[in-house]
């Protein structure tokens, strides 16, 4: 019996929260959905789905853990573009039971030293043709259309890696995990496109948690890398780097006002950017991001605050549906479906909601697997440092399945 489960990181605990046994799940299409519990189509769509969670208010306590899979396509939804009636819209699971799991050191995997997966490039994107997507962007910026704008593309790998393998390896990876490390099986009508989502994301769409008084959300963009390996991995150096980066804090500011203007359509006036700039480490790469918090009352609900956020303005760009409207002209990918979208993770005090970057797509009965990558594109950009500053987000990504990766 093909059945969901998801595993969730928390890094405090250094512990997998395990999902599993669905009291309901539902993959969200525009006019239908599939119920992965009994295994039929219903005629409920993504209207259906925004009814469930205008319902979810955020001041509920949850006792059965809800994961909720937002996928990138459902923002043209709500950003009024046309979507597909075979698009992903976004994946809703309840699960009946839990359970903590131990996070294995890389000393284990070391000791058993049977896991390895090899990986043959099949497709990657061509720098030339990224080149000339690159002066586009910024001639169009130049025409005013936008401010900046998030530019993605794919990589396709042939892999012998079994489901177990890639699941054993991502769970025991202690130092290469993210703060928003996350892991989904789900099995669809037909098994060939069964597939699981695996995310190393280090970025927060939201946060929502509980003071005395009232609720407050937090909200993280990212905007600015480094690999830590060109400056000796010496955080001081890479963080003054990025710090004297002209095109990474223009548009790391850029983004932090969009954002506070986002969470202002939730609660009028009160988002506040607490900090400008702060930096993170996440494996191999050191960010730069800003904190902004907005105060909530608790009857607030995830739809409205979802139909604010979504799909983060780090990953689409300033003006949000301007710069989205674009990208989808330029974007060779039919879609970025879980990649570029938010998954939230309910249950009893937690309410966090991630950006998917840092993803990979893998089709185990297919022997296949997608990663995906991207950065923002501003009027300062050289198609080259991009292009290169894609390649080590993937990179980064995969060094968690292939050892011999630096």
């Amino acid at each position: 019996m093909r059945s969901a489960y998801s595993y969730f990181y928390f890094s405090k605990k250094q512990k997998w929260l395990y999902l599993t046994k669905l009291k309901f799940g539902y993959i969200y299409y525009l006019k239908k959905r599939w119920n992965l519990v009994d295994g039929t189509w219903e005629d409920y769509g993504i209207e259906s789905f925004e009814n469930i969670l205008e319902k979810r208010k955020i001041n509920q306590f949850t006792d059965l853990p809800i994961v909720t899979h937002f996928f990138y396509e459902l923002g043209s939804y709500w950003l009024n573009e046309k979507v597909t009636q075979a698009s992903i819209l976004a994946i809703d699971l309840e699960y009946q039971e839990h359970d903590w799991k131990d996070v294995y050191s890389d000393d284990v995997d070391k000791k058993e030293n049977n896991f390895k997966i090899d990986f043959r490039l099949i497709k990657s994107p061509n720098f030339e043709d990224y080149k000339k997507n690159i002066e586009q962007i910024i001639f169009e910026i130049r025409l005013g259309k936008y401010y900046q704008c998030n530019y993605t593309d794919s990589y396709v790998y042939k892999t012998n890696g079994a489901k177990v393998d890639f699941e054993k390896i991502f769970l025991r990876k202690k130092s290469m995990l993210s703060g928003h490390a996350q892991y989904s099986y789900i099995p669809f009508p037909d098994p060939r496109d069964d597939r699981c989502y695996f995310s190393n994301s280090p970025e927060t769409l939201f946060v929502i948690k509980k003071n005395e008084l009232n609720y407050e959300l937090q909200s993280i963009p990212i905007k600015g890398t480094v690999k830590l390996k060109d400056f000796g991995n010496d955080i001081a150096l890479a963080k003054y780097d990025l710090k004297n980066c002209s095109k990474n804090q223009a548009e790391l500011f850029m983004i932090a006002d969009l954002v506070r203007n986002d969470l202002n359509k939730i609660e009028d006036g009160l988002a506040k950017i607490v900090k400008k700039k702060m930096f993170f480490k996440v494996p191999l790469i050191l960010h730069q991001a800003s904190l902004i918090t907005l105060k909530l009352s608790g009857e607030n609900n995830l739809l409205k605050i979802m139909k604010a956020l979504f799909p983060g303005g780090s990953i689409t760009g300033a003006p949000k549906k301007s710069s989205f409207m674009h990208l989808k002209k330029l974007e060779k990918m039919r879609w970025r479906g879980f990649y570029c979208g938010s998954t939230l993770l309910h249950f009893k005090e937690i309410k966090s909601c991630s950006i998917n970057i840092r993803t990979l797509e893998y089709f185990p009965r297919k022997n296949r697997c997608t990663f995906y990558a991207g950065g923002g594109i501003t009027m300062l950009s050289k198609a080259k440092e991009e292009y290169r500053e894609m390649e080590l987000k993937q990179l980064s990504l995969i060094g968690l399945w292939r050892r011999d990766t630096k």
